[in-house]
């Protein structure tokens, strides 16, 4: 069955059946939107279902913590001597010798899951009000206590898109529009956080021919971005960097497209698909780009 959370006087409380004890420190818990679970309540007093954030490494993006949904039952009273509230002082919460839980919630379990759903990279929205941000499962394990532990990575392009410098200007020094560039890079934020594998590699293609073309000047107009790819290095300025990131940009488009994939497969060649570590690998690349043609924000 694994621990139940109660709150209190915005102090939570973990336990089971009748007795409780408060968490010190105090868990962050946050509102959680996901396909794959039941909606709960939508009372913003008591929102469900819930993350318990047990870690957060901001250097990885990785996120670890447990899922819980409004309890069937409503808050009970329980007998002042059935809780601990160390190291939070005895009263805290104690009204007339009971205790009185707002909310009680317990931890999702395999049956709630929809029997459908690949647990490994399914999505988890957290946060409400317009306030969000986008995860996907990366593990599942089940701990002592019974509880599922989630193991999430963060879905974002912060990080990986530097800021955009006020001014840009291209290979021979003649100032570049910034205009279509955001618009390139807002496209590529968007198919980003709302888009598959496939579809975010064809948008990093597009905005790398974008940025590319617009540096390399007029002379790259019309072309794509394998044309573009054979304009970057010249006699004066090799940029192999340059050219070898936009290269892989490239040759991602390419393995989404079922022709590429027959063409492989007739040679007897087993294309692997796009998956969404490569699709981040390909925005990390656009990143490169715009850093090593100097135009992020320094």
């Amino acid at each position: 069955m694994g621990m139940q959370v109660a709150t209190r006087r915005g102090l939570v409380y973990e336990g089971e059946q009748n007795f409780y004890r408060a968490i010190h420190p105090i868990p962050v818990l946050t509102r959680a939107t996901c396909v794959w679970l039941p909606s709960g309540s939508d009372s913003p007093d008591c929102p469900s279902p819930l993350f318990r954030e047990d870690s957060f490494d901001p250097v990885t993006r990785i996120r670890c913590g447990r899922l819980y949904v409004r309890a069937d039952h409503p808050p009970q009273k329980l007998p002042a001597a059935n809780v601990c509230n160390y190291p939070f002082g005895q009263l805290v919460g104690v009204a007339a010798g009971e205790w009185d839980a707002e909310c009680f919630y317990r931890p999702i379990n395999q049956w709630d899951i929809t029997p459908t759903t690949r647990l490994e990279a399914a999505p988890i929205e957290l946060g409400d009000q317009g306030f969000t941000t986008r995860w996907r499962v990366v593990a599942v394990e089940r701990i002592s206590s019974g509880d599922l532990l989630f193991t999430l990575r963060a879905i974002s392009a912060l990080g990986a898109l530097p800021i955009l410098a006020e001014s840009l200007s291209s290979r021979d020094g003649s100032p570049v529009p910034t205009a279509p560039i955001r618009k390139a890079l807002d496209q590529l934020v968007s198919a980003f956080h709302g888009q598959q594998p496939v579809p975010i590699a064809d948008v990093c293609r597009e905005t790398a021919r974008v940025i590319l073309a617009a540096w390399i000047g007029t002379n790259a107009n019309t072309k794509d971005l394998a044309g573009v790819i054979r304009m970057i290095s010249n006699e004066s300025d090799k940029r192999e960097g340059l050219q070898s990131a936009a290269t892989v940009i490239c040759l991602m488009h390419s393995r989404g497209k079922s022709s590429e994939q027959e063409q492989q497969a007739a040679k007897g060649k087993d294309l692997r698909l796009v998956c969404m570590e490569d699709a981040e690998t390909a925005v990390q690349l656009v990143g490169f780009l715009l850093r090593d043609i100097g135009w992020a924000a320094s």
